[in-house]
């Protein structure tokens, strides 16, 4: 990854796009001529390739070489994926970061969005988000072995949020055990992780699926809430402004973006 954050390197994206997948599948890839960086939101998936194995799970960041070969076995997951072209020559290596911070997520979900809008001037904004991405990635490489053990050790917990997202009932402490920690502890530790404290992280993707379930336009803000793991709606509505910028009865009613 260090090779991939070179200043010297120029860059032209190709595309970007977020993929949904469902059950569990394997499929072999062909190769391909430009080189891929794939954001894991949710999900996990192992890459086989004629040199290297590699397991990248949620929150993580991925580096596919250009014109390589290989098999992938995927399970129900999101990803946002940047296809681009380098000036230089690159490591024919996969590479993965993991867990990458909130704020590198939110990046490219931003970028993302900018150029499926493609308003004018795009494709700088794009370009500078794309660095911005880089510019994080460098700094967790350089810290990575600390983050990754700190990432093992809380994974189980990360992995509780996702499974009991709609379910109201989850707290901090139960959390907490299931990394066998004191709250307290659990809540230092989840900080040094997230950037952000469990109940935040928690909301920031109750408040994204939320989101998607409302832009759909069939359920009701009341049963968006109820999937989403509210059971107070006018809670909800509180949390969902706070994040989105917006009331979730306006936010449904806005254009899909092209």
């Amino acid at each position: 990854m260090e090779r991939l954050c070179d200043p010297g390197l120029a860059f032209r994206l190709v595309s970007v796009f977020e993929d949904v997948r469902g059950d569990m599948d394997t499929q072999a890839e062909f190769p391909r001529p430009y080189h891929a960086l794939s954001c894991r939101i949710k999900g996990d998936a192992v890459f086989h390739s004629s040199e290297q194995t590699v397991s990248a799970g949620d929150s993580s960041v991925l580096y596919m070489p250009a014109d390589t070969p290989y098999h992938i076995t995927t399970g129900q997951e999101r990803l946002v994926v940047i296809h681009f072209e380098v000036s230089a020559p690159m490591s024919k290596r996969f590479t993965v970061v993991q867990p990458v911070s909130p704020a590198v997520i939110e990046l490219f979900l931003t970028l993302h969005r900018v150029w499926q809008e493609k308003a004018p001037g795009y494709a700088l904004r794009a370009l500078s988000l794309f660095y911005s991405i880089l510019e994080q990635l460098y700094h967790l490489t350089d810290d990575s072995r600390d983050q990754q053990r700190l990432y093992r050790r809380l994974r189980p917990a990360l992995e509780l949020v996702y499974e009991r997202l709609a379910d109201p009932t989850l707290t901090v402490d139960a959390l907490a055990q299931s990394v066998g920690l004191g709250e307290t502890r659990f809540r230092t530790l989840f900080l040094g992780l997230t950037g952000m404290t469990p109940l935040q992280y928690l909301n920031r993707l109750r408040i994204d699926y939320a989101a998607d379930l409302l832009c759909e336009g069939v359920l009701r803000v009341e049963e968006v809430a109820w999937r989403c793991g509210f059971s107070d709606s006018k809670y909800f509505s509180t949390v969902f402004r706070k994040y989105k910028g917006d009331a979730p009865s306006r936010y449904r009613e806005r254009p899909p973006s092209h």
